[in-house]
């Protein structure tokens, strides 16, 4: 008997330590720059608002820094597609290791977030198991040069 409340208290714990873990994700970057990268994601409800946050797990090849995504969403989450009626606000940026700054465009179409599924996790705060993409088209700061794009699969 003790066994199994040893087992059952190590499942929970395990359960719980994934509940807290962000999601792992895949990005990639087309046009004027041309990288792909590795990332997770972290979607948790904030009052009014669900964060919804994309980090580079580590250094891009050709980047000196990005900030995939931060944008904030109306709460409660929910699946479909965050578009120009929906509009999340928030931002996505990058700088090349040149010194080219891109951030996220304000016309239509340029920042489009599909969440296919979101299961909230157990705990405390109201965080959430997604699946879906994020289709971002990056502006040259100053607005000269071409455009990049950049694609996350989560």
């Amino acid at each position: 008997m003790t066994s199994r409340i040893a087992l059952l208290a190590a499942l929970f714990v395990a359960s719980a330590a994934r509940a807290a873990e962000p999601s792992t994700c895949t990005g990639e970057i087309s046009g004027a720059i041309r990288a792909s990268f590795n990332c997770t994601v972290s979607v948790e409800a904030q009052g009014k608002v669900t964060q919804f946050t994309i980090t580079a797990t580590g250094p891009v090849a050709g980047l000196k820094s990005i900030a995939v995504a931060d944008y904030q969403l109306p709460a409660p989450l929910s699946v479909g597609r965050y578009d120009d009626e929906t509009r999340p606000s928030g931002s996505s940026k990058l700088e090349t290791a040149t010194g080219a700054r891109y951030v996220s465009g304000t016309a239509t179409d340029t920042v489009i977030l599909y969440i296919d599924t979101a299961e909230r996790m157990r705990g405390p705060t109201a965080r959430y198991l997604t699946s879906g993409r994020l289709e971002v088209v990056l502006v040259p700061v100053g607005g000269k040069g071409p455009e990049a794009k950049l694609k996350v699969l989560f």
